[in-house]
């Protein structure tokens, strides 16, 4: 693994560690989180287990990145108030953070090249899950965001 690599497997880790922690701090400071908690709920799930395969990685987990995420988290969210606010706040960086994986993605194998596979579909899920949600459907069924979470709890069962 190149020091490019395992440096970005370490931020989507902090993200992981970060995204599931916002979650839980918007289902207490939204104004509307009780609507969208089905939401709520299954990206923090979604992140959780991808940072669970994230740290399985030699050398990506890092003692202080959980207690950072989580104060982190606690500030966005506190400026946060509902669920349309998230929506346009978290949007527009995915994409970037997409293509960041996406050209690490590229030189590895084993492993490693499976992480950043599960990595990559997790955030295109992620991405079509928020933007199915910003045009005010009732998030439903995604089998993008369900198929990427049996593909985690299949490759975490393993090791």
């Amino acid at each position: 693994m190149t020091p490019e690599t395992l440096d970005a497997l370490r931020q989507a880790w902090e993200g992981e560690l970060f995204g599931e922690a916002l979650m839980r701090e918007l289902a207490w400071h939204l104004t509307d989180a009780a609507a969208h908690s089905a939401e709520l709920e299954a990206i923090a799930r979604l992140e959780r287990r991808m940072a669970r395969a994230l740290a399985r990685l030699p050398g990506v987990a890092q003692e202080a990145s959980a207690a950072r995420a989580a104060a982190q988290a606690r500030a966005i969210a506190s400026r946060l108030t509902t669920w349309e606010a998230f929506l346009e706040a978290s949007m527009p960086s995915l994409p970037l953070a997409l293509e960041r994986f996406r050209a690490n993605a590229r030189p590895e194998a084993g492993e490693v090249c499976t992480v950043l596979d599960l990595l990559v579909r997790h955030e295109i899920a992620l991405i079509q899950f928020l933007e199915h949600s910003a045009t005010g459907c009732p998030p439903g069924r995604n089998q993008a965001l369900e198929q990427v979470e049996c593909d985690l709890v299949r490759f975490l069962a393993i090791g």
